[in-house]
Order: C-alpha cells, then sequence, then structure tokens
C-alpha cells in the first residue's frame, strides 16, 4: 500500500536533449515583489555595452523559498562530503579560513561543530592570536569565533597590534583599511580596501550584540546579545536603524556591569 501512495505522489519529469544542454549564463539578477519572485539568467561577455537574458523564471516567494533552501541545503552537503572529516572536525587543510568560513555561514553538522571551533580557537592560540587569513577569512574569523562560545579568543584576534594583524596597521600610522598585512609588499596595495572592513561591524554584532531578528527584518526587532570582554571597562554602540537609534552601552563597576 504504501509504494502505491508514494507512486501516486510522484511526478514524471521530462528533460528533452537541448534542455539537458543548458544555456550558458554567468550573471543572475533577481528582482521581487509581494507576489511574484524573478530570476533573470543574463549573459555578460566582455567589452560588449549590452548583456542578454537568456533564460527567466518566474516564482512565486514562497516556491522560491523553498527551491533556494533546497539548493543551500545540496550546496552545504556537497561542501561537507567534499571537504570535512568528521572523525578530526577539520575542513580541508584545517586553516584559519577553512574552519571560519563554514561556521560563519552555519555549513558545519551540529555533531561536527564543536570539533571545529574546538579546532579553529587552537589554531589562532597557536599563530600568537594573529590572521593568517584573506578577503573571505577576514569576513567569517571574528563572527565564527564569538558565535560559537569562543569570544574572548576572537576580541584578542581583534585588539592584536603586531604582524599580521588590524592593530597592525594603526600602529604604524594607518587611517584606513589597507589590502595587505605586509606593509613592506610591492604588490596588492590598495589604501582603501573595505573587503577587510568585517572588523568595524564586528565591534556592533562581537561586543555590541546589536543583530537584527531575521523573522523581522529591517530592524522592525532585535536582538540584543553583548559580549563582555575581562579587558574592557565599558562599552558603547550606536546604529542608526531604519526605525531610529538603536544603543548598547554598558560599563564595568568592580564586579558589576
Amino acid at each position: 500500500m504504501e509504494n502505491n501512495n508514494n507512486n501516486k505522489n510522484q511526478i514524471n519529469i521530462e528533460l528533452t536533449d537541448e534542455i539537458a544542454e543548458g544555456i550558458y549564463s554567468n550573471l543572475a539578477v533577481i528582482a521581487h515583489s509581494p507576489t511574484e519572485f524573478v530570476v533573470d539568467f543574463i549573459k555578460l561577455m566582455p567589452a560588449s555595452p549590452k548583456a542578454k537574458v537568456k533564460s527567466r523564471i518566474i516564482l512565486t516567494p514562497q516556491n522560491a523559498k523553498r527551491l533556494y533552501k533546497a539548493l543551500a541545503e545540496k550546496i552545504k552537503q556537497a561542501i561537507n562530503a567534499k571537504y570535512l572529516n568528521k572523525e578530526t572536525g577539520i575542513y580541508a587543510n584545517g586553516s584559519q579560513t577553512e574552519l571560519s568560513v563554514p561556521l560563519m555561514w552555519g555549513v558545519v553538522p551540529e555533531d561536527c561543530k564543536e570539533k571545529v571551533v574546538k579546532n579553529l580557537a587552537e589554531k589562532v592560540k597557536q599563530a600568537g592570536f594573529h590572521l593568517d587569513v584573506g578577503v573571505l577569512g577576514a569576513k567569517a574569523i571574528l563572527n565564527a569565533l564569538s558565535r560559537n562560545g569562543e569570544f574572548e579568543t576572537a576580541y584578542k584576534v581583534a585588539v592584536q597590534d603586531t604582524y599580521p594583524s588590524w592593530g597592525w596597521w594603526i600602529v604604524n600610522g594607518a587611517t584606513t583599511l589597507l589590502e595587505n598585512w605586509d606593509l613592506k609588499a610591492t604588490r596588492d596595495i590598495s589604501d582603501n580596501h573595505m573587503m577587510f572592513g568585517e572588523i568595524g561591524g564586528w565591534f556592533y554584532k562581537g561586543i555590541g550584540g546589536i543583530y537584527p531578528d531575521e523573522l523581522k527584518p529591517g530592524f522592525k526587532h532585535i536582538r540584543l546579545e553583548p559580549n563582555f570582554p575581562t579587558e574592557l571597562t565599558h562599552f558603547e554602540a550606536k546604529h542608526d536603524s531604519p526605525q531610529g537609534e538603536i544603543v548598547s552601552s554598558w560599563k564595568r563597576k568592580g564586579k558589576r556591569l
């Protein structure tokens, strides 16, 4: 009986040879309204002043959510199957970036998370609380640590002032975000490299604990989850949200906050 019921619920989908070959696209543009979710697949070629839409998918918001949730799950499974050693809790070669990124974006299976976090914290401690990351790792490392029980480790990385670190730039007179940790580098030497800018956002999130509520976007509702570094005596962060000013402020007086 179960087999018969399952067969009734199945949908036979035919994929023609023409469709199976696919249409080349290197850009996807997403637009949406309360009733429609539109994805345009575009072929954009170098030195071409125009780009043509090669294919368009129109979904209801509900189906779009289901589609992207399913895609996210498939991508997560593929990453873990290829790169995660579940016994050791190591992704790929176990670099700071390779451990931080899956933690930051929720790729790590729950039964492996404790191992991965421990490995990341140990990796950072072995480096003397210095950074060993590029653009992707710089975005992930502080959040991966502070959101997974290693806030003090993240804080030590954030305030580090010897090479390589954000503080090392400041000690040497930098007033903007640079492109290279090495001040003597002869390439990749932009002095306005926002891609390393997560440190600024982390002060609001990691210490101030200001987070939007995903169920009520646009800061209609917030989560306030501050952390209290043992080395700090006071802290204040203010954010001008669409709903008004949000303030996270605390002061340490002896053993009291």
